[in-house]
């Protein structure tokens, strides 16, 4: 389902406000995780060059 159309067809506010913000907070976490790790990488191969 495309999230431009889950407002309209959602039956439940509370659960479609719950769906979204774990989506969000999912997404959120996943991409902080990934750049913890990415930094890490990065900064263990500029330490190891000198």
């Amino acid at each position: 389902m495309p999230t431009f159309v889950a407002p309209f067809i959602s039956t439940n506010a509370v659960g479609f406000v719950l769906a979204m913000v774990t989506g969000v907070g999912l997404v959120f976490v996943l991409t902080l995780l990934s750049s913890i790790a990415a930094g890490r990488k990065t900064a263990a191969g500029a330490s190891d060059r000198n």
